[in-house]
């Protein structure tokens, strides 16, 4: 019996880890110059996402069958995303497969709640930690990055590119896979899940992604002094966050901080950053309500021509581009209600996993009026996260 058991467990971890790579598998292989010849292996992995989703679906109509309001309200934010694209006069491909994902994510670690079985949990965790310690193997190898094909791009000409993408989106990957091993952690006491907290989180700190340390830097400060965690908690973080990005918009906080930003190399644009910002602000008042929706090629050759970017780089800006004030809305009502079950939860039964979720939500939010994060691979976990504090509810995972 036990041999069966441990037999299922591995094929559960293999055909998961392959669903895995599908779905966050970052940069095409093929773009790097000494893996241009394997094409092929980037269609092969496309074809395993899809394969992930025919498993999902089939998983979903056995063990769930569940529409909440919650998920209606994540419909609605994917929905309006596609209808913007359209309107805007795009093809749809890029936008279909950018909310298909986040569809099917959730749907699948949904499912997997509702199978009450923690060794598919253990599966999609270790999948996902695997995933990121070949990254870290990589990053090691080519220390600062690997020469990428693609030289319209950002991405191309500065290096610091990675199997998982550009640096600063390591930390989308790293951040909900700490909370994911740490909830392994709680229930198990298995001292390898906290191996990979540390291993997840070598690979922002190795990157040198300035943003992706403060990150780090704030989840750890915010976890053991509750008095800061309180300061940028549910609206009144919303508020903080925004009244910082037009200090940083308007070049205000900028000038105060100068000199630690030129210790950075950063300077008084952070990177370019505020010119960005203005140039996507210039085309969100010609669309305020449901965007443009979601096309990297549009935004690279249109709205961000100057410096071949694909985003923002302030996600606030990017759900405004992408679905307007309707899905900015949406998204703060997810985070607002994940973010506050989560925190009542913590206080109900003092159990450190739910403290950390609610941490490294209020992070997210923070940091990312600087940097975007939907043209990552990982965005999708971010809607993970704001499940996990949806199904705190009934206080538990699985």
């Amino acid at each position: 019996m036990k041999v069966k058991l441990r037999s299922k467990e591995i094929l559960i971890n293999f055909v998961y880890f392959l669903f895995v790579i599908g779905f966050f598998r970052g940069t095409a292989l093929s773009g790097f110059k000494i893996f241009s010849g394997l094409h092929v292996l980037d269609q092969i992995f496309t074809l395993l996402q899809y394969i992930g989703m025919v498993y999902i679906l089939i998983a979903f109509f056995m063990y769930y069958r569940k529409i909440t309001a919650y998920d209606i309200l994540l419909y609605v934010f994917l929905i309006i995303i596609l209808i913007s694209t359209a309107l805007s006069g795009v093809e749809l491909n890029e936008a279909l497969n950018f909310t298909e994902k986040i569809f099917f994510v959730v749907l699948w670690f949904k499912t997997i709640y509702k199978m009450n079985n923690i060794m598919r949990l253990k599966a999609f965790v270790n999948g996902l930690n695997i995933l990121q310690c070949i990254n870290l193997v990589f990053m090691l190898i080519f220390y600062g990055g690997a020469q990428y094909a693609n030289s319209d791009t950002v991405m191309g000409t500065v290096g610091h590119v990675y199997l998982l993408g550009y640096d600063n989106g390591l930390l989308m990957y790293a951040l909900p896979t700490v909370v994911l091993n740490y909830y392994l952690f709680s229930k198990e006491k298995n001292i390898l899940y906290k191996i990979f907290i540390v291993i997840v989180s070598l690979q922002v700190i190795i990157s040198g992604s300035v943003t992706g340390i403060i990150a780090l830097l704030l989840t750890f400060l915010f976890f053991n002094y509750e008095f800061l965690a309180k300061i940028f908690s549910g609206i009144r973080g919303i508020v903080l966050s925004v009244v910082v990005f037009e200090g940083l918009a308007t070049i205000t906080i900028q000038q105060w901080i100068s000199p630690l930003l030129n210790s950075l190399d950063k300077g008084l644009t952070l990177s370019g950053r505020t010119e960005i910002w203005q140039w996507a602000l210039s085309y969100i008042k010609n669309s305020k309500m449901i965007g443009y929706g979601y096309s990297t090629d549009r935004a690279r050759n249109v709205f961000f021509w100057k410096l071949g970017i694909t985003a923002a780089h302030s996600q606030l800006l990017d759900l405004l581009l992408q679905g307007g004030v309707v899905c900015l809305g949406i998204y703060i009502i997810l985070y607002i209600s994940s973010q506050r079950q989560s925190l009542k939860i913590y206080k109900e039964t003092k159990k450190s996993f739910w403290k950390l979720l609610f941490v490294v939500e209020m992070v997210f939010f923070f940091v990312m009026i600087v940097e975007s994060y939907s043209s990552y691979a990982a965005y999708p976990l971010l809607f993970v996260l704001f499940e996990m504090g949806r199904m705190s509810k009934k206080n538990k995972i699985v």
